[in-house]
């Protein structure tokens, strides 16, 4: 089975179904990290994510950045944000899109 990857698709190819999981869990967090404003959120790495997300707001390294996730979370919320599938096609983000509108 093959899948082409289009602007809209993550690049990752989400065909493994463990690799869909992951990116979607990520996926998940980010979502979560975003609007928690709990400095002692119990949920699994969401402290992590928000010193990521912070760092990516001045971040200028792109795709050669060497801090931990910011490429994987980079490349995850441009998907989410720019994932055009408004039906059940996209395998990372449409499952999730009905409980988190943007």
């Amino acid at each position: 089975m093959t899948t082409q990857t289009t602007p809209d698709t993550p690049t990752t190819a989400v065909l493994d179904p463990h690799k869909r999981l992951l990116i979607r869990n990520q996926l998940l967090l980010i979502l979560h990290s975003k609007t928690c404003h709990s400095q002692l959120c119990p949920k699994a790495n969401c402290s992590t994510v928000k010193t990521v997300l912070q760092h990516m707001k001045s971040c200028t390294a792109a795709n050669s950045c060497p801090v931990a996730h910011c490429l994987s979370t980079r490349q995850i919320s441009s998907h989410w944000h720019n994932c055009v599938r408004t039906d059940t096609t996209c395998e990372v983000c449409s499952p999730l899109k009905e409980r988190y509108i943007e």
